[in-house]
């Protein structure tokens, strides 16, 4: 373009570089503005959008545009406005934080193009006397404008889509804890019942052992008052120790109940005299001891443990 216009003879060739350089600030200039705008609207449409939802945007643009008539045309004469155009800056970000890339899209697109007609029919801050360097000193302010509200709103972009993520991990660890939550209440209230079950079958296998072991010390205790003479001395001292056997063996017993119930109990702490748990031990292993002339003897008492 900046080579025909030279050529043709419309421009001087010593205005070339000026005039080039002009020409491509514009078109970068130009991306900048609407390059973001198609990009966004042009993407999914946002969805479940009512007609209240859009009165505040709309409302916002409108106070922007006539912001930037203030600034840029003459019919208001108020020279605090017509020499301050960045004061349009503050504006736009607030559009940015309030309403998101959307809308402030469309508000650079609104102040670049009354900035653009403005100054091209010679209004506005930005006119000098020179054509060329009006344009230059208008496609700062519009790749100013544009950029910064660009990298903010992508910037607040990104940080939404990263409290999204936050929040749908949160979601999915609450779900999976109260997942697991949930299985442990049924698996604790398996066990539960589990234990139920094994605490009424030890307590009945424990009450049905002890019957015949009753039986038995009753069966001692007549023989040995019926028949006690007729045993004679030898007899009656095996008679005897039945007693003490069945109730090792009940013991045993309610050793077997309680152990059924470790881990599930607490730990009783206490001392034990291991003279005592030997003779237990004793009592219950002596007809096979005598069976095997097997003497059994402590030199010195045993420890309390």
């Amino acid at each position: 373009g900046a080579s025909l216009l030279c050529l043709s003879g419309v421009k001087p060739l010593s205005l070339y570089g000026a005039l080039w350089t002009t020409w491509w600030l514009g078109d970068a200039a130009g991306i900048l503005v609407l390059a973001p705008m198609l990009l966004v609207w042009g993407g999914d449409p946002p969805r479940d959008v009512r007609a209240a939802d859009l009165v505040r945007p709309l409302g916002a643009l409108a106070g922007l545009l006539a912001l930037a008539v203030l600034h840029f045309s003459a019919w208001v004469d108020v020279p605090f406005f017509s020499a301050q155009a960045y004061l349009l800056l503050p504006v736009l970000l607030w559009i940015v934080f309030r309403f998101g890339a959307r809308t402030a899209t469309v508000a650079v697109v609104l102040v670049s193009a009354v900035a653009l007609l403005a100054t091209t029919h010679g209004r506005g801050p930005f006119v000098r006397p020179d054509a060329n360097e009006s344009l230059l000193v208008l496609q700062g302010f519009v790749a100013v404008v544009s950029v910064t509200v660009l990298f903010l709103g992508s910037a607040l972009g990104e940080r939404r889509l990263a409290q999204e993520e936050v929040a749908g991990a949160r979601d999915d660890l609450e779900r999976r804890v109260l997942e697991r939550t949930d299985e442990l209440s049924r698996a604790n209230a398996e066990l539960a019942r589990s234990n139920a079950d094994l605490d009424d079958f030890a307590y009945i296998a424990s009450h049905d052992l002890k019957e015949p072991l009753r039986g038995i010390a009753s069966v001692v205790s007549f023989v040995r008052e019926d028949y006690g003479e007729r045993l004679g001395a030898d007899g009656v001292r095996e008679l005897e120790r039945l007693p003490k056997m069945t109730a090792a063996l009940e013991t045993m017993i309610e050793g077997l109940l309680g152990y059924s119930r470790v881990g599930r109990a607490d730990l009783a702490v206490g001392d034990i005299p291991l003279d005592e748990v030997v003779d237990e031990v004793l009592v219950t292993l002596q007809p096979r001891l005598d069976q095997e002339r097997i003497a059994v003897r402590r030199p010195r008492p045993l420890p309390t443990v």
